[in-house]
């Protein structure tokens, strides 16, 4: 199968990018450094077997700019069928090929055309770098015998002899017939032994258990009954504390409303009325010393309100103003530092201009900065000077190289001369034959042909250079053209000076400095250019601000005429102005304060004394009240009262702890029909009596459920213990395993037979055509110095020699060999495979990253014939970077290349 057409829509860097006319043997693809080689090596890989990861956001090619992977790409079979294939790749892949107008859906597999092989074999045979053909060096053949001839590249497969090998050390893990050694039959048996003295404690363990469990039942029925005679007595217990301080409360108050005073007056009276007196008496006093306090205050704040005065209360009225201007005064000093700074930036930038003019003019242009010369240096089109001058630099090196030439074509003539090594050749190899005649001697006649045979050749070599180099010479730079040419560049370079004459006509630059502009000129014109351009802007700026300075400056003045500070500077004023600002506003926010204070106290003043009044009538209603009550004596009254209030609290008191008590009436009921002979509840002694029975109970209880405790701590050690079930389930399990570990051992046997039986069926198989295709192509990439490959097997493993043309005797590859002879052995190797891999399929496209640019010019040739053949049958990518193996490859394949920018 062919490549056709190629149309990128999204891969990697390509976007948008459409690549024609690929139906040919070679296919150049030119470009520097990250111009995109590698992106289109992959894409053919992805092309051909779909997208590896499939996920647009995991993969490495994915767009640049749309995140997402889109081509379509038109392929002929081999059989000349057009093929029309499109993919993509978002969050998951979609393949489609249209083929005789059927739509064939691939989403991510590969084209049919490829079933025969896989990506990892597509990867390692057909896609070839550089570093490919270093792997060769100081590998036994055994090693590249597997991974070409067998496992077709791919290094996650290992060698079949060391797969073998380590087979047979397993098994040797598992059982040795000889017993020597540790190994898993050993292990397992030895642990079956100990298991079986396991099972006798085992059984031994039962027995106890089944004790132990007997005294635990017993232990528990006696916690039982132990727990339900504790539990009586408590409850009983409890019934008598509960019941006997409810019958106390009820007795002592009955006895307490005995002993109470009957009057209307009492219940019209707090219990605390002395204390009520004695606190409206002190409220009273309290009061008329606030009064006081609130009439000086009062007299305190009206002297401290300030009066403003006409000139204050205009400051406070243009306080805003006042900030406003203050700030425009701090924006006229900033401007005026800035005209300062711009009339020192102005005359740098003069001084710069004139040392930038001095080189480059004949006067000074500071002089008049808006005059003529400045105006017309503004004017000038950089670019289109730099084109001017690089014409007439490009015209003067082409005059200077002809006049070169010229030199060269009157100075020196060509003189051809050739080795006179021929001549001894021939006397030396006559001498030799004569010599050998005399004296019969056969070698000597030998040496004499070969001597006089190499000096005629010798001869006829060195004639056909001569005759070479002599129609080189007579064909090469003719004086006449020469001549020609160089009044030719004569003409056009005083075109060029007269453009650029008339270019600086009105600019004072000497002609010395017009004949020999260079690029430095340029340079220094762009600086100038530029100086004109930033005094300019610098001088309107200055301008501008100065203005603006005036004015701002007029306006500020106008403001502080207002106020009678004329003394003062502006500064000073408005610093005046600012520290009086927040003074005044103080006081007016203070005069404002006492007066709002002022009014509170006033408030105030008329609540205390209303307050006061209060006070006095609700004391002469109470003594009139204690007085009635003592017979006309207030002490008597309050002590009448207080005894009486005194009794009614503690009634009070008990009959709310009664009432707090839920069900008082039926626990009421249940104490005075409660039956003699169980009256000991109302009895301390015997409720005494009882907590001691209780405490023997809990301690008993406490004996009993320590011994528990331990029986049942004993009887879980004792659990812990394997079980005899477990044991003898164990010993199975290990029996199983045993029998188990003899069977993989003889698989394992087995299959390293197998495997050494099959690896020699697949040499015997495979290995000859490989090796017959591949010592083809050696014989035609070394020029025919290397003609057969040939294996010799050994004790050491499998060794690869070569056969040299001249030479009957195969010479072994080591690490002697030359990278180049190594480079051409494994080249030929991996291409008679990828034959053999498409044998019964489609010839797909092989792939070359600079594969070639380490090989000198004659391996390159060789290798170049190898591709013409391998070309007609199959699609060649050849990637470069390098200019000249392009160039190489088109003129030997009669291809264009196809140019990445």
């Amino acid at each position: 199968m062919k490549i056709k057409k190629l149309e990128i829509i999204d891969f990697g860097k390509f976007s948008d990018t459409t690549l024609n006319s690929l139906d040919q043997g070679m296919v150049v693809i030119y470009g520097k450094n990250e111009a995109g080689k590698t992106t289109l090596f992959n894409l053919i890989n992805s092309l051909i077997f779909g997208f590896s990861p499939a996920k647009s956001e995991n993969h490495p090619y994915s767009s640049w700019k749309n995140e997402r992977i889109e081509f379509k790409s038109v392929i002929t079979t081999d059989e000349g069928e057009e093929v029309h294939l499109y993919r993509r790749l978002l969050s998951s892949p979609k393949g489609q090929m249209t083929m005789d107008d059927n739509l064939i859906e691939l989403k991510n597999a590969p084209l049919p055309f490829a079933n025969h092989i896989s990506w990892e074999i597509y990867n390692k045979i057909y896609s070839l770098r550089v570093e490919d053909l270093v792997e060769i060096q100081g590998k036994a053949w055994d090693e590249v015998q597997d991974k070409l001839l067998a496992n077709f590249g791919n290094i996650n497969i290992r060698n079949t002899k060391d797969v073998i090998k380590e087979i047979n050390e397993e098994a040797n893990t598992i059982h040795r017939h000889s017993g020597r050694g540790k190994t898993l039959v050993k292990e397992i048996e030895t642990e079956i032994q100990g298991l079986k003295k396991e099972k006798q404690e085992a059984l031994a363990t039962q027995s106890r258990l089944k004790n132990y469990d007997q005294r635990l039942a017993v232990t528990k029925s006696k916690i039982e009954e132990k727990t339900e005679e504790k539990i009586i007595l408590k409850v009983q217990l409890k019934r008598a504390k509960q019941l006997t301080p409810i019958k106390a409360m009820i007795s002592e108050v009955e006895e307490l409303r005995r002993q109470q005073i009957k009057n209307p007056l009492l219940e019209s009276l707090s219990h605390n009325v002395g204390e009520k007196l004695q606190e409206l008496e002190e409220q009273q006093q309290n009061l008329q010393k606030a009064i006081e306090r609130k009439k000086d205050a009062i007299s305190e704040k009206q002297e401290k309100i300030h009066d403003f005065t006409t000139e204050e209360n205009l400051i406070l009225s243009k306080k805003d103003q006042v900030e406003e201007e203050y700030k425009r005064h701090l924006k006229l000093e900033n401007l005026r530092a800035e005209n300062q700074q711009l009339q020192q930036e102005t005359l740098r930038i003069e001084d710069r201009l004139k040392q930038e003019s001095r080189d480059l003019f004949t006067k000074d242009i500071t002089e008049d900065i808006e005059g003529e010369t400045p105006q017309r240096i503004k004017g000038l089109n950089i670019p289109e000077l730099g084109l001017m001058i690089t014409a007439q630099q490009k015209a003067k090196e082409g005059l200077r190289e002809v006049e070169g030439l010229l030199h060269y074509q009157h100075q020196q003539k060509k003189e051809v001369k050739t080795s006179n090594a021929y001549i001894v050749a021939g006397i030396v190899g006559f001498l030799l034959m004569v010599l050998g005649l005399v004296l019969n001697l056969t070698p000597l006649q030998v040496l004499g042909g070969i001597a006089i045979i190499y000096g005629v050749t010798d001869w006829m070599n060195g004639h056909r250079i001569k005759k070479q180099l002599m129609e080189e010479v007579r064909g090469s730079n003719k004086e006449k053209d020469l001549l020609q040419r160089k009044q030719q560049l004569t003409v056009e370079l005083e075109e060029k000076q007269k453009e650029i004459f008339k270019k600086f006509e009105a600019i004072p630059i000497p002609k010395l400095v017009l004949e020999n502009l260079q690029e430095l000129f340029l340079t220094n014109l762009i600086k100038v250019k530029d100086l004109i351009y930033q005094l300019e802007d610098k001088k309107r700026s200055l301008k501008d601000k100065q203005q603006q300075e005036d004015v701002v400056s007029k306006e500020i003045t106008q403001f502080l005429e207002q106020f009678n500070n004329k003394d003062m500077e502006a500064g000073q004023q408005f610093l005046y102005l600012k520290r009086m600002i927040p003074l005044f506003e103080n006081k007016k926010v203070i005069n404002q304060t006492l007066k709002e204070d002022l009014a509170e106290l006033e408030r105030g003043l008329k609540e205390l004394q209303d307050t006061l009044q209060d006070s006095v009538s609700t004391s002469e209603v109470l003594m009139e009240k204690l007085k009635a009550l003592g017979g006309g004596s207030k002490e008597v009254g309050l002590r009448t009262l207080k005894e009486n209030q005194h009794l009614q609290g503690k009634i009070y008191l008990m009959e709310e702890q009664l009432n707090k008590i839920p069900d008082l009436d039926s626990l009421t009921k249940e104490i005075n029909s409660y039956p003699q002979e169980e009256a000991w509840i109302f009895s301390d002694l015997e409720i005494e009596r009882a907590e001691e029975k209780v405490e023997e109970i809990e301690g008993n209880l406490q004996n009993l459920k320590d011994e528990k405790k331990e029986l049942e701590i004993i009887i879980q050690q004792l659990l812990k213990s394997v079980t005899l079930d477990e044991i003898e389930s164990r010993i199975l399990l290990l029996q199983t395993e045993l029998v188990k570990a003899f069977e993989k051992r003889d698989a394992l046997m087995l299959l390293a037979e197998v495997m050494g039986r099959a690896e020699e069926l697949f040499r015997e198989e495979n290995q000859p055509d490989v090796l017959k295709n591949a010592s083809r192509y050696l014989d035609l990439i070394t020029g025919g110095k290397y003609t057969t490959i040939y294996l010799e097997e050994s004790q050491e493993g499998t060794t690869i020699l070569l056969k040299e043309k001249y030479n009957p005797i195969p010479r072994r590859v080591t690490e002697t060999f030359s990278k180049g002879t190594l480079h051409q052995l494994y080249l030929s190797l991996r291409l008679s495979l990828i034959d053999h891999l498409d044998g019964k399929g489609e010839n797909l496209p092989i792939s070359f990253d600079e594969l070639l640019i380490n090989w000198d010019e004659e391996r390159l040739d060789y290798n170049l014939q190898l591709l013409k053949e391998i070309s007609k049958k199959r699609q060649i990518f050849m990637f470069t970077c390098h200019d000249w193996m392009a160039r190489k490859i088109e003129d030997a394949f009669g291809v264009q290349r196809i140019q990445l920018d």
